[in-house]
């Protein structure tokens, strides 16, 4: 494999990358790529010292929502501004205390080490290092604290042949309620327990777990910023109407959605999302018949220019292999249609949000 890298011919006439020296190289690329990461950190900062800029009376924004949810979600966002300025330790100019928690997690991401090496090296480093008592001293504690920015996912266990979720009136059940299969890895466990609802007191492991992140939050997210909150309300205000089709707003489908639903479309900040599907080999080599299914949607609100630019996609289920699920999609989708359908009504999402710079409580709906 090596000589025929080595002998390989760079098209570069025909814009390929170089793709020998950026595997096979010095260290500059891994410095280079270390650098890159240091970057993307600072841009992450940038980002949540944008929302810090603009949110500056949490009172103010109490007494206008009148939900007590959006406001506790509020006061725990603005403590992870708060540790984005707090230092590490005292004396610690470099790096903030949300800085090195995000980066410790990157890197375990990006490495591969397992929860446990990553408790131990937070105790380690607590005991190094003079930090303060709400500092996090595990992997559990610091995923929680993560939590509050909305990246967390919640695991469902699902059939191993895709027949149903333990989710919702069978989160307990310890077998398939359309075909039997057992719940756990080792049909053993199942047969021994005479109940058919879970035993708070087990630890078995699944066969099947599939992941569900909620979006609302990454909608909040987009009208938290000034930038994104006036890119969100492009298609209505800044849009050019000259008849071309250059966008989904300039589609039959989508004139023909605000003809219908009028009180929808009255207001410009409400939401049009689409869903698509897709599977991929998640270990990246087409010897191995693998594939996992992510569900991903796309908020429409955005300029051509961005709306399909991959950090505005939002990731809604990964769906685990090693087949793909066919004509059960249906079955997976259900956390997602519940969360469109939390209010009961099919299209419409209510939540409570602010929209920079102006701090406002507003009713906002989704639209698919």
């Amino acid at each position: 494999m090596n000589e025929m890298i080595r002998t390989y011919k760079w098209w570069s006439y025909h814009g390929e990358d170089n793709y020998i020296n950026s595997t096979f190289g010095s260290n500059s690329s891994i410095i280079a790529e270390d650098e890159h990461e240091i970057s993307e950190h600072d841009d992450m900062h940038a980002m949540l010292d944008d929302f810090n800029t603009r949110y500056n009376n949490m009172n103010e924004f109490a007494e206008q929502c009148n939900d007590d949810n959006p406001n506790k979600a509020a006061r725990n966002f603005f403590d992870l501004l708060n540790d984005a300025e707090t230092e590490l330790y005292p004396g610690c100019k470099k790096i903030s205390k949300f800085q090195f928690l995000v980066t410790l997690l990157t890197l375990k991401t990006y490495y591969g080490w397992i929860d446990r090496s990553f408790t131990k090296l937070l105790k380690v480093l607590k005991r190094s290092i003079p930090f303060s008592e709400t500092h996090p001293c595990s992997f559990y504690e610091a995923e929680n604290y993560m939590h509050e920015l909305g990246m967390g996912c919640k695991k469902i266990d699902a059939c191993l042949n895709d027949y149903s979720l333990y989710y919702g009136k069978f989160a307990d059940y310890v077998s398939c309620p359309t075909c039997g299969t057992s719940r756990w890895q080792s049909s053993k466990d199942a047969d021994n327990i005479k109940s058919t609802t879970l035993s708070k007191k087990s630890k078995n492991i699944p066969n099947k777990i599939f992941r569900h992140f909620h979006f609302i939050p990454r909608l909040q997210w987009l009208y938290m910023c000034f930038r994104t909150s006036k890119e969100m309300r492009w298609h209505k205000e800044q849009r050019c109407d000259d008849g071309k089709l250059r966008h989904s707003v300039d589609a039959f489908a989508w004139k023909s959605f605000d003809r219908k639903h009028q009180e929808f479309s009255s207001e410009t900040r409400n939401v049009r999302l689409g869903l698509a599907s897709d599977g991929f080999n998640p270990f990246g080599l087409m010897c191995t018949n693998n594939s996992v299914w992510s569900v991903v949607l796309v908020p429409y609100n955005l300029p051509p220019w961005m709306c399909m630019k991959t950090p505005n996609f939002i990731i809604s289920l990964i769906i685990p292999g090693p087949g793909q699920p066919e004509n059960d999609m249906d079955v997976y989708l259900q956390p997602l249609i519940d969360e469109l359908n939390i209010y009961g009504k099919l299209w419409f999402v209510h939540m409570m949000l602010m929209e920079s710079p102006i701090l406002i409580c507003m009713l906002l709906y989704c639209g698919q």
